[in-house]
């Protein structure tokens, strides 16, 4: 459900990260190749141990390109117009 809330998005991401803090299960391994492949757009980082979640946000912010940076946890869900709303208010309060 939170991956579907992003890639679902009214204003579409160009890049998602996924931090992979440490090894996960099969079945993750398998959700994350299929999502990989219907979505160019999200790249994964795998770490070899878990780190922690400040470790895992500063290497997945290490990874972005992009000047702004929406952040989720992997039981967040994303209103659908949630990028369009955050990025007007950045348009309009620079």
């Amino acid at each position: 459900k939170s991956f579907d809330s992003i890639f679902s998005q009214s204003c579409r991401a160009n890049e998602v990260i996924l931090v992979e803090d440490g090894p996960l299960t099969p079945n993750l391994y398998s959700v994350l190749d299929e999502y990989c492949a219907r979505y160019p757009e999200l790249k994964r980082v795998p770490l070899s141990v878990n780190g922690g979640l400040g470790n895992a946000l500063n290497i997945g912010l290490s990874h972005c390109k992009n000047e702004l940076v929406a952040r989720m946890d992997t039981d967040d869900i994303a209103k659908p117009d949630r990028f369009e709303k955050q990025l007007a208010i950045f348009e309009k309060y620079p």
